[in-house]
């Protein structure tokens, strides 16, 4: 039996939610239906901002010409609405298919909730999920401290989250934290929940200054890895009205997979957020709320089965092993997959976690230059995927590659010629001559010692020409040591090999 499917079928079956949740069999067969028709997104990212009619965003272009560009250029829902007044009971309804009979902005200490929510589905599945909270002073920060409103912070509210530590501060985290998080598609979470503070959300500034900040933010988003390598989606919103009309507030839906032009107007409400959700990643619904929402689907058109890459292979140009300081080209191939995407990892020596080289984008290859890597064996992966995959990869492989230390094996030295004359003044030409060197590129370095003296006197110092010459001038007879040193350009050593030889001066 799979275990893994009984686990989830007993969430919604054995979870007793304190207030609203009524899990039924039906939520999670709605889910699949609706899920053939929702892509499988890798991402997807949730704007919230605050307390504007419908009628004051779209069509206002002096105020909101960033946000109008944005829905001509893809497409939103002119006939979206939230679901109550004030803030708070919205902001539960998007993250936990109820309002759970909450009337007001209360704290969470005032408010607990005791329910199933989306998160906890998001995580059951395997998926991650992340919340940045602009202007919060630390993570899971449970109190207002402005311009940080804890109202506008649903998964504080819910008591799994709240009262796990370790679980809330690594999850609803500060937004400073996204342009990190969105370097790479492996560390942008499956499911991103944004929360501006609240001038920047249009609750205490205007509307122009919540268009110049999502004019900022925005971009960044839709151009990082996640989106540009992957399906994802960004869905932009307003917790609520201005309480001057019906509720009705906009809705617009952004992504490489979103259809252009769109103007929906399908009867939405936050709940059609949570079911597309649901849809997209094939989770039950948390009550009837979700399960019988109208989910996103049109704006995407009909899906597209997703194709998964078959296998993975790496090699390296050139091949292993190569002194330290040499460029490698490491190259992944994969096959079966229209839309390969590619990223590279490496597990170091001395360490048991890998680390990200390079993240998902259609390059195949990485260049690593290995100077300053220390004798030994250095692992690197290459993780592929379909650009239509909405796992974190569909294969992966590693390759083993030897860095050698670069040096020269040995060195010879001759004089030329052996003995002179004293008082000839003629000269004798020291030669080295190194072999076995990692590279092409040896260098010499000349010392000498007269017999009647003890110490040993830099003569010549490294350099690539592998002889000196020695005046024996003033020299007096017997015998004068000469020792040449020899080292690879790139050792690490002082002296890879030495040599010595002797003259006579009769």
């Amino acid at each position: 039996m799979n275990t893994g499917r009984l686990a989830r079928i007993c969430v919604v079956l054995c979870s007793a939610a304190v207030i609203g949740a009524v899990p039924s069999t039906a939520s999670s067969a709605t889910s699949a239906t609706q899920s053939a028709v929702v892509p499988s997104f890798a991402h997807v990212v949730v704007v919230v901002m605050e307390n504007k009619s419908a009628s004051s965003i779209i069509g206002n272009t002096s105020q909101a010409s960033y946000i109008n560009g944005l829905a001509a250029q893809y497409s939103y829902a002119s006939n979206d609405f939230a679901i109550s007044h004030p803030s708070l009971p919205n902001y539960l309804a998007l993250t936990g298919a109820s309002t759970f009979g909450i009337t007001s902005d209360c704290s969470p200490a005032v408010c607990p909730v005791n329910a199933t929510n989306l998160m906890d589905r998001i995580e059951s599945a395997g998926r991650s999920w992340k919340a940045y909270m602009e202007s919060m002073p630390a993570s899971c920060a449970t109190s207002d401290a402005y311009p940080y409103a804890v109202k506008h912070n649903p998964f504080v509210y819910y008591n799994d989250i709240r009262t796990n530590a370790s679980r809330c501060q690594s999850h609803v985290v500060p937004f400073t934290q996204l342009s990190t998080d969105l370097r790479s598609a492996s560390t942008t979470p499956s499911y991103s929940w944004i929360t501006p503070n609240m001038c920047n959300d249009m609750h205490d500034c205007s509307i122009a200054t919540g268009d110049a900040w999502l004019r900022t933010q925005i971009p960044a988003i839709l151009s990082s890895p996640a989106f540009t390598t992957q399906n994802s989606v960004l869905l932009l919103t307003w917790d609520e009205d201005d309480s001057s009309g019906n509720n009705r507030v906009d809705l617009v839906v952004a992504g490489p997979n979103a259809v252009r032009g769109q103007v929906s107007g399908v009867a939405y409400n936050h709940y059609s957020i949570l079911s597309t959700v649901e849809s997209a990643w094939g989770l039950a619904a948390l009550n009837s709320n979700d399960s019988t929402a109208t989910t996103l689907a049109s704006f995407f058109g009909a899906s597209t089965p997703s194709t998964s890459c078959s296998g993975a292979t790496i090699a390296s140009t050139p091949q292993s092993s190569q002194m330290a300081g040499t460029q490698v080209a490491f190259t992944g191939s994969t096959s079966a997959c229209p839309n390969p995407r590619y990223e590279f990892w490496a597990r170091w020596q001395g360490h048991t976690d890998w680390q990200l080289l390079q993240g998902y984008s259609t390059s195949s290859t990485y260049s690593w230059n290995s100077t300053g890597a220390a004798t030994g064996t250095e692992n690197i992966g290459v993780w592929v995927k379909d650009a239509s995959s909405a796992g974190s990869l569909d294969a992966s492989v590693s390759l083993p590659f030897s860095v050698t230390a670069p040096g020269c094996a040995s060195v010879t030295a001759s004089a030329t010629p052996a003995s002179v004359a004293h008082g000839s003044g003629a000269h004798i030409t020291v030669t080295g001559a190194a072999s076995s060197c990692t590279s092409i590129n040896p260098r010499y370095e000349f010392w000498m010692r007269p017999a009647s003296v003890s110490t040993w006197q830099l003569v010549q110092a490294y350099a690539t020409s592998g002889t000196y010459s020695w005046n024996s001038t003033g020299a007096a007879p017997g015998k004068v040591y000469f020792g040449v040193w020899v080292a690879d350009a790139r050792s690490p050593k002082i002296v890879d090999a030495f040599a010595g030889l002797q003259v006579t001066v009769t």
